[in-house]
């Protein structure tokens, strides 16, 4: 028979094997473990937790934290740096991105919002995103950060929440409609220099033209 050495001091007490206990015992096992005897602090094995399943009842509703609630325990666990969720303070609207970074936002804690959500923080946009669509993202989400889908795989790869500086478009991605229409009196102009040209009659200055845009059209 195998012999064991006795132990320093006696082994503690653990909740499961006690039918009832000292109010003082159990604030003091309260510390260390839960209300079903899971323990807080050390490692457990299958009849353990079989054994805690036994004690918990099914008709206790389930716990479903809001995400303001999920931060607070996140601050009082990890502090400011907690490596498993730290996108949890992101309320994300995703536009054209990979899978992936759906999955990879969700993993680390982030919101994921459809385009009816008004508590938007991020837009992350993809790399196929045309200007016009950001722009017309920026009119909708007018408090929200609009950033590129670079700034959420830095994110995913460092295992931190990046500061969104450099990867935030901060005005108006394109040109404005004015300045479009000045380019287009431009080009017009240099093609009719080159017809001008072309027909051996003097050129034709731009700038004059470019003085007559008016709400209405082209003046010459």
């Amino acid at each position: 028979m195998k012999e064991y050495k006795p132990a320093a001091a006696p082994l503690p007490p653990h909740p499961l094997a006690l039918l009832a206990a000292a109010p003082a015992t159990a604030l003091a096992l309260a510390r260390d473990y839960d209300a079903y005897g899971d323990s807080y602090t050390q490692p457990t094995d299958r009849p353990t937790l079989d054994k805690c399943f036994t004690k918990i009842s099914i008709d206790e509703p389930d716990v479903y934290l809001t995400a303001q609630e999920m931060l607070e325990l996140d601050k009082e666990l990890f502090g400011n740096t907690n490596p498993y969720s730290f996108l949890r303070p992101c309320f994300m609207r995703l536009v054209n991105c990979k899978t992936v970074n759906e999955i990879y936002s969700k993993m680390f804690g982030a919101t994921v919002c459809d385009a009816s959500a008004r508590n938007v923080t991020h837009v992350v946009v993809g790399k196929t995103t045309g200007n016009d669509e950001i722009n017309n993202l920026r009119e909708m989400y007018k408090d929200a950060l609009i950033v590129s889908e670079d700034w959420l795989e830095e994110c995913a790869k460092n295992e931190m929440l990046i500061p969104e500086d450099t990867y935030t478009f901060r005005t108006r991605v394109g040109l404005s409609k004015h300045t479009r229409r000045l380019g287009e009196c431009f080009r017009r102009s240099q093609r009719l220099e080159i017809s001008d040209h072309a027909d051996g009659n003097p050129p034709m200055s731009s700038v004059p033209l470019l003085r007559t845009v008016t709400g209405r059209g082209w003046r010459h």
